[in-house]
């Protein structure tokens, strides 16, 4: 059985949606206040505060989604360059924690957590995937070996590839033990 995560397409897909839809609505909102509302101010004293309330509500909303586009676009490029530059690190998984933290249609993320065989500088280092919103005890299981990519300037600054999972030698998944 092997242990395929092709990462985290619907966490990715959301953010997306989530900043494309923000910006959306608050061009909407900016629309409607210089369309409906801005024509309407001499004939109305009280039309000044509705204007701005379009106008700052859809402006504060346009960043929203302008910022969430932004990280997504961010994260990819960091995943991209790692794995360009990056010293690759084949590691055990140590373990899958559960994060409660933030949710997917009511399914808590989880991460993996590896630690490295060999010493960077001068000690042994862990590294924590990204959160994964699928339910990776049926898919991994500790000992399971993920690349690991790592900044040669900086070993803090890392990524822990999901895409393609070795399975360990013995490796149990629900209740069943699988052997290559």
């Amino acid at each position: 059985m092997r242990g395929d995560i092709r990462k985290d397409n619907r966490g990715l897909a959301l953010n997306w949606i989530m900043g494309i839809f923000a910006m959306s609505v608050g061009l909407l909102f900016v629309i409607l206040g210089l369309v409906f509302i801005l024509p309407d101010l001499s004939r109305d004293p009280d039309g000044a505060f509705v204007l701005w309330m379009c106008e700052g509500l859809g402006g504060v909303v346009m960043l929203v989604g302008a910022y969430q586009i932004f990280v997504e676009i961010k994260r990819s490029n960091k995943k991209k360059r790692l794995k360009e530059i990056g010293r690759q690190f084949k590691m055990p998984i140590t373990r899958i924690v559960v994060d409660n933290t933030t949710r997917l249609n009511d399914m808590p993320g989880y991460k993996i957590v590896c630690t490295s065989p060999v010493f960077l500088e001068g000690a042994m280092q862990q590294y924590t995937s990204h959160i994964v919103y699928e339910d990776l005890y049926n898919k991994m299981a500790e000992g399971d070996i993920v690349t690991v990519y790592v900044d040669p300037a900086d070993v803090q600054n890392y990524y822990v590839d999901l895409d393609e999972v070795e399975c360990a030698p013995s490796t149990t998944y629900n209740d069943k033990t699988y052997s290559d």
